[in-house]
């Protein structure tokens, strides 16, 4: 039998291989699956189906993911592919398991590119991991947390008003409330995932928005399980502004 055949045969099942390879580094920075989710459930109300509208952004190709390793088998034969890759979105329209948030690994059904519907071919994806700008741009699509909203009218300065029942207290002596930072918990986030956040943080906040403590709390936000020091993330701001200081009376 002449090899050209088995040949075609090859470069026929590689069509189920179209994912885009680009800089490891830069996929080994984006976030595991189960990161991703615990993120995005720590900055979104407990009414919303986080995993449902995740899955409907990555075939929308709004979050990208990636893959360390891929294989297909089909009618055709197998084929693997090796080494960092960018999965297409077109992939998650025929997801068959949702085991990829604990494990990173799931398998899709590939689809038929003229008539959209199942064909015999089946993909696996090992290492699976999500891009963190469309992370952050799922969440401030969704509906926040009350504690996260109130957080963000504290560091904007805006005053309180008085309660009805209660005295204003003396201008000469204004009371200043302290919220102490939780101390650093886990290893400290590497460089590489740190600086991929920091591009999410500039495409999703105006710089007038991005002060020192805005990004620091976005940031322990994102890195839950891990430290992350405030002066890293101040070298990275530079010199941009740091938020608004205490007014004082003049006293």
């Amino acid at each position: 039998m002449s090899k050209k055949p088995r040949r075609a045969q090859r470069e026929s099942v590689t069509k189920y291989f179209d994912a885009v390879e680009s800089d490891v580094d830069v996929f080994a920075s984006w976030l595991k699956p189960d990161e991703a989710r615990t993120h995005v459930k720590n900055n979104v109300r407990d009414d919303v189906q986080v995993e449902n509208v995740f899955v409907e952004y990555l075939k929308g190709g709004i979050i990208r993911s990636s893959a360390s390793r891929a294989t297909s088998i089909g009618e055709l034969g197998q084929s693997s592919e090796d080494g960092s890759m960018e999965i297409p979105r077109a992939y998650w329209e025929g997801l068959q398991s949702n085991d990829f948030w604990t494990t990173g690994v799931t398998f899709f059904d590939m689809r038929d590119p003229h008539t959209f519907g199942p064909s015999s071919a089946r993909t696996r994806c090992f290492g699976i991991r999500f891009d963190p700008v469309g992370v952050q741009e799922l969440i401030d699509n969704l509906p926040q947390r009350e504690m996260r909203k109130v957080a963000s009218t504290l560091e904007s300065g805006s005053p309180k008003a008085p309660k009805p029942s209660e005295p204003e207290a003396a201008p000469s002596t204004p009371a200043v409330t302290e919220i102490a930072e939780p101390e650093p918990k886990g290893p400290p986030v590497s460089d590489a995932a740190l600086k991929a956040w920091f591009s999410a943080y500039q495409t999703a906040y105006k710089e007038t928005e991005q002060t020192e403590a805005h990004a620091v709390r976005s940031a322990k936000g994102m890195f839950a399980d891990k430290s992350v020091a405030r002066d890293r993330v101040r070298a990275l701001l530079g010199t941009r502004k740091r938020g608004p200081k205490p007014k004082s009376d003049g006293r």
